[in-house]
């Protein structure tokens, strides 16, 4: 499923019987007196919501943070090969917040790349020769993802959703066309909105993360980000994404580090 293939009629049935609106407490004890409007059913206008052509590709590269050194130095011997393939680095976390689920934020570092398509960032996967070494980085995990927005160069801040899906349909249906907009207003720009098609296409990668749906957000700072996940309005649908679409919720956050490159 694609979010361009999701139909508009809302499923209430998840949210009725496991999330009582008015009743679902926040992870700070919090629990709203009502909760948030939600949409009509109709035409979603969300960025998610209509198909687009892709812009591009971004390759994910997860390694362990003891490495952080060395991959900065691979990037920059590498640079050129890359370029020629019409790469760029967005990004290194080098300081990781978990805000969900199981990753150790003391264990990984994240880096991020843009390629002008899939194509151009499989070439550049196996022609690098550092790159495509398989220690490289001690066995660094890799996945590739769609972008349906070009990520903002003016906006460094990466959050990664890794989700377990178990009810799509509301997760389409419900969570995303009443989240979206008030995280757009908060500032971020949603770029990736891989279904899990899209990631076990990307399993050809090597390493040993196996994501479900991957969604990435970019935002304008971390307290730009940290204000619209504690907002309060966020509250009910964050509940609801965790007990009614998902098995599992990973959730990271990171400054996307630049250096010369």
């Amino acid at each position: 499923m694609s979010f361009a293939q999701v139909s508009h009629h809302v499923n209430h049935t998840c949210a009725t019987q496991t999330t009582p609106r008015g009743s679902a407490a926040n992870s700070r004890g919090h629990t709203p007196q009502q909760s948030p409007r939600t949409k009509t059913p109709g035409k979603d206008t969300s960025p998610f919501s209509s198909p687009r052509s892709s812009k591009g590709a971004m390759i994910i590269i997860r390694f362990n943070a003891s490495y952080i050194q060395s991959f900065k130095n691979s990037m920059t011997k590498s640079r050129s090969i890359m370029r020629n393939y019409g790469g760029s680095l967005l990004g290194v976390g080098s300081k990781i917040y978990s805000i969900e689920g199981n990753w150790n934020p003391q264990k990984y570092c994240v880096g991020v790349l843009h390629f002008a398509n899939r194509q151009q960032a499989d070439l550049w996967y196996v022609s690098d020769p550092l790159i495509k070494q398989q220690d490289w980085l001690d066995g660094a995990d890799f996945i590739c993802v769609p972008l349906y927005t070009a990520a903002p160069l003016d906006k460094c801040v990466f959050e990664i959703m890794d989700l377990k899906m178990s009810n799509p349909k509301a997760f389409f249906e419900e969570y995303i066309p009443n989240t979206t907009d008030s995280m757009v207003a908060h500032g971020a720009t949603p770029c990736v909105a891989a279904t899990e098609e899209h990631s076990r296409i990307a399993s050809d990668y090597r390493g040993l993360w196996e994501p479900g749906m991957v969604i990435v957000h970019c935002w304008p700072s971390l307290q730009a980000f940290r204000q619209s996940y504690d907002s309060e309005e966020y509250q009910y649908w964050k509940n609801f994404r965790q007990t009614c679409t998902c098995t599992e919720c990973d959730v990271v956050v990171f400054q996307g580090e630049t250096f010369p490159f």
